[in-house]
């Protein structure tokens, strides 16, 4: 277990050397260091915001899914950062009452930019699912993994991200394997 753990790690540090020599090599102006003082960037422009609607079912169930993340980002490649997730299903049950719950959760996460528009990300749900009626709220961990796509000009992007649960549990819990968002992005 511990290995994988390193081996996914080694594979973000490479990630992340490869793709920071690429970033550098476009930039072509020499600026000398006091060009650089004086172009000092703000905290609140690394970070990035993000609103995220998915998971949205309609049929004999209805679900609807809101994320919220803010990220910093220390470099433009790069960016962590936390938030939360709503989940609201209803299910229309045959001789039996239907069922309302309410799923959310918190969420870390880190992203990683392979091009202008393409991302890798992993997130960690810290979640608490309804347990229906009569039942105790279930609170449960798990991570999940995968990727995005970002167009449009200026400061907002919108595109869809992708995320797979990683843990059995978690995916019995969520009805669900693959995450999907349709996301909007301030400062991507």
């Amino acid at each position: 277990m511990i290995k994988k753990h390193i081996s996914v790690i080694m594979l973000m540090l490479f990630f992340i050397s490869v793709a920071e020599e690429a970033f550098s090599q476009r930039t072509t102006s020499r600026r000398t260091s006091r060009d650089r003082q004086e172009e000092q960037v703000k905290f609140t422009d690394k970070l990035n915001y993000n609103i995220g609607l998915g998971n949205i079912g309609l049929g004999s169930s209805f679900s609807i899914s809101l994320k919220g993340t803010v990220a910093y980002k220390p470099i433009d490649q790069l960016a962590f950062g936390g938030g939360g997730k709503f989940l609201y299903l209803f299910a229309n049950r045959i001789n039996q009452p239907d069922a309302s719950l309410f799923d959310w959760s918190g969420i870390l996460f880190g992203r990683f930019l392979i091009t202008e528009n393409i991302y890798l990300q992993g997130e960690y749900n810290f979640a608490s699912f309804d347990g229906g009626e009569n039942q105790d709220r279930i609170t449960h961990n798990y991570p999940q993994f995968g990727g995005g796509y970002m167009s449009g000009y200026g400061p907002w992007k919108y595109g869809i991200q992708l995320l797979f649960v990683a843990d059995e549990f978690a995916r019995d819990l969520t009805f669900t394997t693959i995450d999907y968002w349709i996301m909007f992005s301030y400062n991507f």
